[in-house]
């Protein structure tokens, strides 16, 4: 699989752009039900492959201690940022990389999976 930096583009025009704030607007939607502990709407931006094969409880589980994470380390969802993206020739997946404020120091996180089913993006959990 070839991956594409989405910046490389530079104009910010065609489908990568599109795919790119599409993108964005999911993961934003993702932090904000993560951080209000909307566990839920977590599930449903969730791949729903995982959610079949894991089961919605077990899924929302793994959210629910991630929440946990999240509150203990007092973060907010403005402390996450998307460092940059990188979709595949087809625009049907992506490697996002982030990163988290801690005590005014911005920390790389893990790369997170997504893929694009039925024209909408999808967070794939390493679980």
């Amino acid at each position: 699989m070839v991956l594409t930096l989405a910046i490389a583009y530079g104009t910010g025009c065609g489908e990568n752009a599109s795919q790119d704030k599409a993108l964005r607007e999911r993961h934003a939607k993702f932090i904000n039900a993560l951080f209000t502990e909307d566990f839920d709407a977590c599930v449903t931006i969730t791949d729903p492959t995982v959610v079949q094969a894991k089961g919605a409880d077990t899924v929302k589980g793994v959210y629910q201690v991630l929440g946990g994470t999240i509150k203990a380390a007092n973060l907010e969802a403005k402390d996450v940022r998307i460092d940059n993206t990188l979709f595949n020739n087809e625009f049907t997946a992506v490697q996002v990389r982030t990163s988290y404020r801690s005590q005014g120091q911005w920390q790389q996180q893990a790369p997170s999976q997504w893929i694009r089913r039925k024209g909408q993006w999808f967070l794939v959990p390493a679980i």
